[in-house]
């Protein structure tokens, strides 16, 4: 029987039927991980980060199935079975059986790093403060305790910025937090073990919507709190040598920050694209021959008629430039107030002279025109808002080519 590793972390979905609506709600165990690399009370404090940010996104969500992890332990104690150390598949299989679990998702840290940035000057003058940049890498397998064979094998990675090494790896710890949550949300809806819930007996059961293309939908709590960690996020600068890589449910798109003309909006956008403020949004607006437009976190939730009313909790002034509209311009979206923008982007589809010194014009699609032109060409409602969701899966600003 070959043995592996259990990971910090043990992800146990469980069936239970919602008087709602019949369908699987699954459960996770959060343990602390294992597998980091360096000193052991700084690795202590990492470890049990990533379980408390896992768990904390689980918990203040309110919209899950939360069995006290007491009976956990109950069990491995009734098996005399330890989640520490190498455990096999056999062992892995009786938990889930004891306890009615139909799958576990194992992994275990796999590398983690830091790099010292120094500032930055041009003509004198410094465009950027020095700063930290870290990366967290794990390695995720899925088990199906039927079978007692892996569904999936894959890897997830967090990447921080601060102004210290231990800024930088939380800032990491958090994003890979948040790609836990989410590379395996197609297999199951996410629910949790907490190892502390002041209650006494049963779940917790809540109602889950999906949107048409599969991507669960936030409630208007979930966006609340999202919300309320932004504020908490301070992001790091943007660079001329930024690449912005927009990942989108028609490919991928890359483009470029005009920095020199447009820092505050560079700044603004970076910093959401890095918290993943944009990730699972649509863009919600398409008028072909003119615009495609998202960055709408209420594109999120269950109501398609607020698209397009959402914003970050902030606004940011104009920074209006000769940069004209043409095919591939980014700008930002505004009300009729010239410093109303926030999140909200547009991606022009040809040159649109009108529009030239009144919106801020901040950027360009330096690859991917095709993808724009294809989500231009979905079908809509009479709002504008394609019927079947031109998902952005997933937007990130870096200086490597996949930041």
């Amino acid at each position: 029987m070959r043995a592996i590793s259990i990971c910090r972390y043990v992800l146990a979905p469980l069936l239970v039927l919602n008087a709602a609506a019949a369908q699987e709600l699954e459960n996770i165990t959060v343990l602390p991980f294992d597998g980091w690399t360096g000193n052991v009370t700084a690795a202590r404090e990492y470890q049990n980060a990533l379980t408390d940010k896992i768990a904390t996104e689980i918990i203040q969500s309110h919209r899950f199935n939360v069995i006290d992890r007491t009976h956990l332990d109950k069990v491995l104690a009734e098996q005399d079975l330890h989640l520490t150390g190498l455990i096999d598949e056999a062992s892995v299989v009786q938990i889930g059986k004891v306890l009615g679990v139909k799958k576990f998702i194992l992994g275990t840290f796999t590398r983690n790093s830091t790099e010292h940035h120094a500032a930055e000057y041009y003509e004198g003058k410094k465009i950027s403060d020095a700063y930290y940049s870290a990366q967290v890498e794990a390695s995720i397998r899925m088990l199906d305790v039927e079978t007692a064979r892996y569904l999936e094998a894959t890897e997830a990675t967090g990447k921080g910025t601060g102004p210290d090494r231990r800024n930088a790896l939380l800032n990491a710890l958090d994003k890979l937090a948040d790609a836990v949550m989410t590379r395996f949300e197609k297999y199951f809806v996410i629910q949790a073990y907490i190892t502390s819930v002041d209650y006494e007996g049963g779940a917790i059961v809540s109602e889950v919507s999906y949107d048409s293309d599969g991507i669960r939908c936030l409630t208007g709590e979930e966006i609340n709190l999202i919300l309320r960690r932004l504020a908490d996020y301070p992001g790091e600068p943007a660079s001329p040598q930024d690449t912005v890589v927009m990942e989108t449910s028609a490919g991928t798109i890359r483009l470029r920050l005009f920095t020199d003309v447009t820092p505050g909006h560079s700044n603004n956008f970076k910093r959401l694209a890095n918290f993943g403020y944009y990730d699972s949004t649509t863009f919600h607006r398409v008028v072909p021959g003119f615009v495609i437009q998202g960055g709408d976190i209420l594109s999120r939730d269950t109501q398609r008629a607020n698209d397009g009313t959402g914003d970050p909790g902030y606004k940011i002034s104009a920074e209006f430039n000769p940069r004209p509209h043409r095919k591939g311009t980014l700008a930002m979206a505004r009300s009729r107030d010239p410093n109303s923008a926030g999140s909200q982007f547009y991606i022009a589809l040809r040159r649109l002279p009108q529009l030239d010194n009144q919106y801020t014009v901040f950027g360009e699609v330096i690859d991917g025109i095709a993808i724009v032109d294809s989500m231009a060409a979905a079908s809509t409602d009479s709002r504008g808002n394609p019927v079947q969701p031109q998902r952005i899966l997933r937007v990130r600003v870096g200086k490597s080519e996949t930041p």
